[in-house]
């Protein structure tokens, strides 16, 4: 709602059918990596609290919260980025290098490199997933 108690108009459209084919995919494994991670501290919470219920309560508590908090810190900002694919895609990297970091895989510091030069790229040139603009 806006600041009158009436609805806020809906933002515009962006992308289309070929740019949910694209994003769908990626969405899709980004969350089966994380039901993946969700499963793996279930099961370490299990040697700390040695119970399957408390240790699935306290893993789902912890990742419904985080989902909550990242929504409500970085849903406006994602919501107002030109391009949300790119705000994405550097907390997936880093979502990657963490994960790596903390089983301490040897994959880590390639990882954190990838990050690195996503971050460090030119963002000059269009995205491919970035629709051309009317005309």
């Amino acid at each position: 709602m806006g600041p009158s108690g009436a609805l806020a108009p809906a933002p515009p459209a962006r992308g289309g059918a070929a740019t949910l084919a694209l994003v769908a995919p990626l969405l899709f494994a980004s969350g089966a990596c994380a039901l993946a991670y969700q499963t793996a501290w279930t099961r370490e919470f299990r040697l700390v609290f040695g119970a399957s219920t408390a240790a699935s309560a306290a893993v789902v508590a912890v990742f419904m919260g985080g989902l909550g908090l990242g929504g409500w810190l970085i849903g406006p900002r994602a919501d107002r980025s030109p391009n949300p694919l790119l705000f994405y895609g550097p907390d997936m990297l880093q979502a990657r290098a963490d994960c790596y970091q903390q089983t301490g895989d040897p994959r880590a510091k390639r990882a954190a490199a990838d990050l690195q030069e996503f971050l460090e790229a030119d963002r000059s040139a269009p995205h491919p997933t970035t629709p051309a603009p009317a005309r």
